[in-house]
């Protein structure tokens, strides 16, 4: 007795429709006043933006090298109880060696598009 054996296979073909959507035009926001300093045991990225209705948030990120960034710390934004146009990190400083550091940020609008401050050290 032979057996038989079907293998059957659908493939559903999908379609994709949908509305033309306008495309906002891409906000380039202004970093302004972005400056990294020490205070007591803590050191304090500060910056400030002008339109902040364009920020969705930002990225804080460090190097060693100033090359190579990892992201240290995520900073929504605009707080409308803040006046919306400053922001500031703290972050501990955890022994008093002095290591070169870069900050810089990334900012992400809510357009969705991207950008990268110039990194800075900390002022001392």
């Amino acid at each position: 007795m032979k057996k038989i054996f079907y293998f059957i296979s659908l493939f559903t073909l999908v379609s994709f429709t949908g509305n033309a959507q306008t495309v906002k035009e891409a906000h380039t926001i202004n970093i302004t006043n972005f400056t990294v300093y020490a205070k007591e045991t803590k050191l304090i990225i500060d910056w400030s933006v002008q339109q902040s209705d364009a920020v969705n948030y930002f990225e804080v990120q460090r190097s060693t090298d100033g090359v190579q960034f990892t992201t240290v710390a995520l900073v929504l934004g605009p707080d409308p109880r803040q006046g919306g146009e400053r922001f500031q990190y703290m972050e501990k400083i955890k022994d008093n060696k002095s290591t070169v550091a870069y900050y810089r940020l990334r900012h992400v609008g809510t357009d969705g598009k991207e950008q990268l401050s110039k990194p800075v050290q900390p002022v001392k």
